[in-house]
Protein backbone atom coordinates (compact mmCIF):
# COMPACT_ATOMS: atom_id res chain seq x y z
CA UNK A 1 0.00 0.00 0.00
CA UNK A 2 2.88 2.33 1.04
CA UNK A 3 2.19 6.25 0.44
CA UNK A 4 -1.71 7.64 1.01
CA UNK A 5 -2.00 10.80 -1.25
CA UNK A 6 -1.88 13.94 0.07
CA UNK A 7 -5.42 14.69 -1.19
CA UNK A 8 -6.68 12.11 1.75
CA UNK A 9 -5.42 14.09 4.23
CA UNK A 10 -6.36 17.64 3.33
CA UNK A 11 -10.22 16.32 2.33
CA UNK A 12 -9.94 14.85 5.94
CA UNK A 13 -9.13 18.37 7.40
CA UNK A 14 -11.62 19.93 5.79
CA UNK A 15 -14.60 17.87 6.78
CA UNK A 16 -12.96 18.07 10.31
CA UNK A 17 -13.05 22.12 9.71
CA UNK A 18 -16.83 22.12 8.30
CA UNK A 19 -17.99 19.84 11.19
CA UNK A 20 -16.82 22.59 13.71
CA UNK A 21 -17.97 25.30 11.40
CA UNK A 22 -21.40 24.08 11.77
CA UNK A 23 -21.34 23.69 15.83
CA UNK A 24 -19.53 26.97 16.13
CA UNK A 25 -22.80 28.29 14.19
CA UNK A 26 -25.32 26.83 16.01
CA UNK A 27 -24.28 27.72 19.50
CA UNK A 28 -23.37 31.62 18.16
CA UNK A 29 -26.95 31.43 17.09
CA UNK A 30 -28.27 29.80 20.47
CA UNK A 31 -26.37 32.39 22.78
CA UNK A 32 -28.14 35.29 20.27
CA UNK A 33 -31.47 34.09 20.78
CA UNK A 34 -31.38 33.23 24.16
CA UNK A 35 -30.10 36.70 24.91
CA UNK A 36 -32.80 38.11 22.57
CA UNK A 37 -35.35 35.76 24.80
CA UNK A 38 -33.64 37.63 27.96
CA UNK A 39 -34.10 41.24 26.74
CA UNK A 40 -37.96 40.22 25.88
CA UNK A 41 -38.63 39.04 29.13
CA UNK A 42 -36.98 41.71 30.87
CA UNK A 43 -39.70 44.01 28.85
CA UNK A 44 -42.72 41.89 30.05
CA UNK A 45 -43.35 40.84 26.03
CA UNK A 46 -44.95 37.53 27.23
CA UNK A 47 -45.58 36.19 23.47
CA UNK A 48 -42.58 36.88 22.46
CA UNK A 49 -40.96 35.31 24.99
CA UNK A 50 -43.09 31.87 24.62
CA UNK A 51 -42.39 31.91 20.91
CA UNK A 52 -38.61 32.42 21.58
CA UNK A 53 -38.42 29.55 24.31
CA UNK A 54 -39.34 27.18 21.30
CA UNK A 55 -37.06 28.34 18.92
CA UNK A 56 -34.45 27.85 22.08
CA UNK A 57 -36.03 24.38 22.14
CA UNK A 58 -35.34 23.64 18.78
CA UNK A 59 -31.79 25.01 18.28
CA UNK A 60 -30.72 23.13 21.28
CA UNK A 61 -31.80 19.90 20.08
CA UNK A 62 -30.16 20.66 16.53
CA UNK A 63 -26.90 21.31 18.61
CA UNK A 64 -27.06 18.19 19.76
CA UNK A 65 -27.52 16.26 16.87
CA UNK A 66 -24.56 18.37 14.86
CA UNK A 67 -22.85 17.85 18.31
CA UNK A 68 -23.01 13.97 18.21
CA UNK A 69 -22.60 14.14 14.72
CA UNK A 70 -19.83 16.16 14.89
CA UNK A 71 -18.08 13.95 17.90
CA UNK A 72 -18.73 11.09 16.10
CA UNK A 73 -17.42 11.96 12.84
CA UNK A 74 -14.29 13.65 14.64
CA UNK A 75 -13.23 10.09 15.99
CA UNK A 76 -13.91 8.01 12.69
CA UNK A 77 -12.12 11.23 10.67
CA UNK A 78 -9.09 11.08 12.98
CA UNK A 79 -8.42 7.54 12.93
CA UNK A 80 -9.07 7.00 9.01
CA UNK A 81 -6.55 10.08 8.80
CA UNK A 82 -3.83 8.69 11.07
CA UNK A 83 -3.98 5.30 9.56
CA UNK A 84 -3.37 7.47 5.70
CA UNK A 85 -1.24 10.06 6.83
CA UNK A 86 1.39 8.90 8.85
CA UNK A 87 2.67 6.34 6.19
CA UNK A 88 2.93 9.64 4.14
CA UNK A 89 5.14 11.12 6.56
Amino acid sequence: LGQAHPQLCSNANGRRAHGAKLVAVSTGRLNRIKAIEAKAQAAGHQKRVAYLEKVIAHDQAVLARQSGRYTANQARLVKAAAARCKSKS
